[in-house]
């Protein structure tokens, strides 16, 4: 998971002013903290500069539950479900998974039928919440 751009800007700012002056930075990350999404949290060891050169900046964010109906998805369409929450046009998605237009539409199709959705923006809804890598998504884990 990547922080939207201000948040890295006023991380970016906490970390400055912590090296300019030497102090701790807590209540400024706090402040940092309560600005993330919900289940995101960030650890800065400020011990790894001796090491790296800079502090170490961890983001964790606890994904949300796959949806139930995601089991019932065969392996190429839980590729295309994946596809379809980044938004990606059928064309896209054909030219990445190097399949015909008409096969991504019926994959599309078989997706809204197991998933009881009616649009593909329900399927992009539904996985918006969920931070799952391809891999981890396909062999069952979330």
């Amino acid at each position: 998971m990547s922080l939207p751009e201000p948040t890295l800007e006023r991380l970016r700012a906490v970390l400055a002013a912590a090296e300019r002056t030497g102090h701790s930075p807590l209540a400024a990350l706090a402040d940092v903290q309560r600005g993330l999404p919900p289940g995101t949290e960030v650890t800065i060891d400020f011990g790894a500069t001796e090491t790296l050169g800079h502090p170490l900046l961890v983001v964790d964010h606890t994904a949300a539950p796959l949806p139930s109906w995601w089991r019932a998805l065969s392996p190429r369409e839980q590729e295309v479900a994946l596809l379809l929450a980044r938004g990606l046009a059928n064309q896209a998605i054909a030219a990445q998974l190097c399949i015909a237009v008409s096969t991504v539409k019926d994959h599309v199709h078989h997706i809204l039928d197991k998933a009881g959705l009616r649009r593909r923006t329900e399927v992009q809804q539904a996985l918006s919440a969920v931070q799952v890598t391809a891999h981890d998504a396909l062999s069952g884990h979330s």
